[in-house]
């Protein structure tokens, strides 16, 4: 996702401009049939001297973006962006660069119904190919999603329009009792009890969320 080496020089010369801990400037773009969702996060590294290490940084932010997915996910009730059907899935690209101060890195998130529906496959290939031609590079942007497990017990991933801690099948089907978390204003839950049991694994995307931006597609 970044480069392989930086120049010395700059670290240093920048050095007493960067915070500590440093902030990772990070550009969220969904994409839902009919609509799309763009999030500023700014999640801080564990510390200043992780930025030695470009390594240090991919894997920080990979292991990040794989996590805020969940949250993601659950904020909406996402239909697949290539057919419309009810979304179970997500893929994500992401690719980063280092302005300065912090690094900085692009997500596109695309929701889908399943990934073994061939045409929603192939449209997920064209949309693959688009963001690489947009960003200008060869190669399509790195995956984080690549190596995760299988599908859970029942063979399917739980619905993009179900709570977030539950998943339930049936939250999914009273989209009126769902609420979004009045801290990012994102992920939903079908019930108080639902939101405080899920508060460990959410506070630390629920506080680098900044701006939540709802658009047409």
């Amino acid at each position: 996702m970044y480069p392989s080496c930086r120049e010395p020089s700059m670290l240093s010369f920048f050095e007493s401009a960067v915070a500590d801990p440093p902030i990772v400037d990070i550009k969220v773009q969904v994409f839902g049939h009919g609509e799309r969702l763009e999030i500023a996060l700014h999640p801080e590294l564990p510390s200043k001297s992780m930025l030695d290490s470009w390594d240090e940084v991919n894997k920080f932010v990979h292991e990040y973006v794989h996590a805020f997915g969940t949250d993601v996910k659950h904020s909406n009730a996402w239909k697949c962006n290539f057919c419309g059907d009810p979304a179970r899935e997500t893929n994500c690209y992401m690719k980063g660069s280092y302005l300065f101060d912090r690094p900085l890195v692009d997500v596109w998130i695309h929701f889908m119904c399943s990934h073994e529906k061939p045409a929603c496959v192939k449209g997920l290939a064209t949309a693959s190919y688009k963001i690489t031609y947009e960003i200008g590079d060869k190669d399509l942007p790195g995956n984080p999603f690549a190596t995760r497990a299988g599908p859970p017990p029942g063979g399917r991933w739980p619905l993009a329009a179900s709570c977030c801690n539950c998943k339930t099948e049936l939250s999914a089907r009273t989209q009126s009792a769902l609420r979004r978390c009045s801290g990012c204003k994102l992920t939903r839950y079908c019930s108080v009890g639902c939101q405080k049991a899920d508060w460990k694994r959410h506070k630390g995307a629920c506080k680098a969320v900044k701006d939540v931006d709802w658009l047409p597609f």
